[in-house]
């Protein structure tokens, strides 16, 4: 990118990097790993809660970042605000006090349920009987069944479907086809162009603190996003998370 003002110009090379979502697997049984494999690979830090101690050696799911025993209640203390959750137990009580956790004590937006509708229908009406009855907000953020309608019923095939479906949500995407979506596939950051006030203010400075100044408008600019950005012929550099931004020469 190419900033030009009346005090020069300045020529930025800019490489965003995102906070890596997580992808939290309740589960452990043997569905869990292509799940665990693929989600690695379409860039999840990949955690398996293995439930009540079961199969908890990372060489059951050598492809998962980490491996941890959890009961279902405890299960709030692996999620963050990038988590993505798909619960995966098998076991309908287990499930629900996950579901139950993920929904009530964490604000995980995405969490997919294995299982048929039946079976969410049981779970629900077991809740009901407890007195918890699950709002509109808490319905929209269960999925089940889980994942992308894309065919198959090997265990690869709905590894694929779960984590497609987990990818296009952190992405806010539907997950359609490329051949139904009208213009760029992919999202493009713009920076803005300085104003005639910003143009004025700028007129004289030397080139070190035009740099800085442009590079503190292209951090606010990717608000939400982890930047690098380097300038042709400085050693100046930038890093900024939000509008935490550190210089460093």
């Amino acid at each position: 990118v190419e900033r030009t003002s009346d005090g020069g110009s300045v020529t930025i090379f800019i490489d965003c990097l995102k906070p890596v979502p997580r992808l939290l697997l309740f589960g452990s049984q043997n569905d869990v790993e292509p799940v665990s494999r693929l989600g690695r690979e379409a860039g999840f830090e990949v955690v398996v809660a293995s439930p009540r101690g079961a199969q908890t050696s990372n060489s059951t799911f050598p492809n998962a970042h980490e491996v941890v025993a959890s009961h279902p209640t405890d299960i709030a203390d692996h999620a963050d605000e990038l988590t993505y959750a798909v619960v995966m137990s098998h076991n309908l009580i287990d499930d629900q006090l996950a579901l139950e956790t993920f929904l009530e004590e964490t604000a995980v937006s995405y969490i997919g349920l294995m299982g048929p509708r039946e079976r969410f229908e049981d779970l629900r009406e077991e809740l009901d009987a407890e007195g918890t009855t699950l709002t509109a907000d808490q319905l929209d953020r269960v999925s089940t069944p889980v994942g992308l309608d894309i065919g198959g019923g090997e265990p690869v095939h709905i590894a694929l479907s779960i984590v497609s479906e987990a990818l296009a949500v952190h992405n806010g995407r539907s997950g359609g086809r490329l051949k139904d979506v009208e213009g760029p596939i992919h999202d493009r950051i713009r920076p803005p162009m300085p104003s005639r006030r910003e143009r004025t203010a700028t007129a004289g400075r030397s080139p070190g603190r035009l740099a800085k100044d442009a590079l503190a408008s292209l951090a606010f600019a990717s608000a939400g996003q982890s930047c690098y950005t380097d300038i042709i012929g400085s050693s100046t550099f930038l890093i900024g998370r939000e509008y935490d931004i550190s210089y460093t020469r």
